[in-house]
């Protein structure tokens, strides 16, 4: 493999005993700075294709985000639909309690105003009626048991009348009474099933919230994983900006160490062109016929001068 950074300089260069110690360290030193640039570079494009695998995650994430959330939104309407019926089913239940205290109310009025209503069963009166006629013409009785016989029926007698009389006020009694039982009844199977209503309700509010409980928490747990992502790709970038810092600072120090070797070994050369009058005037002869070069280049290009026998 060829290395990243190497020497050009002609081994021909005849350099100090110093010079050549200066230029081994330095060419150790590029030596090591080539093995740190392969093996930063290794690191960059590890994190590189570290950097794309988060990527592509943290992308296939945000189009999977909108699902949990749109369920947590779809279960948090059920829960406040939920919590509407339940106020609605207390103001049920509230008249619903106040339609049974009023139906007990008013089946004790009723019962209360039964209690001035004759109670006897004119039925009975007549067989006691029937009985004490049956003594008094059977029975040899003294005067005062006559009288008080006679004084006894006509009391039955009376009830009796009294008895007739209230017996229909008795039924219509009643009947008042059994409807307001009915009524009792019926406020009283109402307000039960909106009780059974109600904690059905209630079961099925605390459900949809055990439900929103978890769709948020899948929809945080999914915005978890993003923030998660984007601080890795976040701390893979500050890892890549840190280890590219690194390769500069190698390849600076490397281009620093090549241009110190380019200088020793140009010093180097420069000392034998003015110890050796050859390549004095090797180096002389070049530079005049550089500088002609220069100047027929020159002519050409402003059409003074033409080859190839042109006029």
């Amino acid at each position: 493999m060829k290395p990243a950074f190497g020497s050009n300089v002609s081994r021909r260069d005849v350099l100090s005993e110093s010079d050549e110690a200066a230029q081994r360290e330095s060419r150790e030193r590029l030596h090591r700075l080539d093995i740190e640039i392969r093996r930063l570079r290794e690191r960059q494009a590890a994190l590189a294709e570290r950097m794309r695998a988060t990527g592509e995650e943290q992308r296939r994430r945000l189009n999977e985000r909108d699902g949990p959330a749109q369920a947590a939104e779809q279960a948090h309407g059920r829960h406040r639909e939920l919590v509407a019926r339940l106020a609605e089913l207390r103001e049920q239940r509230q008249a619903a309690r106040q339609r049974l205290e009023g139906a007990v109310a008013h089946l004790r009025e009723v019962r209360a105003s039964h209690r001035g209503l004759a109670r006897e069963n004119p039925e009975k009166i007549r067989a006691e009626i029937q009985m004490l006629e049956t003594r008094q013409q059977t029975q040899a009785l003294s005067l005062k048991e006559e009288n008080e016989l006679l004084d006894r029926l006509r009391e039955r007698l009376k009830a009796l009348a009294v008895a007739e009389a209230g017996q229909a006020e008795r039924a219509a009694a009643t009947a008042r009474e059994q409807a307001a039982v009915r009524e009792v009844e019926a406020a009283r199977e109402e307000l039960e099933r909106i009780d059974g209503e109600l904690a059905r309700a209630r079961a099925d509010r605390d459900a949809a919230m055990a439900e929103v409980r978890a769709r948020l928490q899948a929809a945080g747990a999914a915005i978890g994983a993003l923030r998660e992502l984007a601080a890795e790709r976040r701390a893979i970038y500050l890892e890549l900006k840190r280890l590219d810092g690194e390769v500069r600072r190698c390849e600076a120090e490397a281009r620093r160490l090549l241009a110190l070797e380019r200088a020793r070994r140009a010093e180097a050369r420069a000392l034998i062109r003015s110890y050796s009058p050859a390549a004095r005037r090797a180096a002389e002869r070049s530079a005049a016929e550089a500088e002609a070069d220069a100047r027929l280049e020159a002519l050409l290009r402003a059409g003074k001068v033409t080859l190839g026998g042109g006029a």
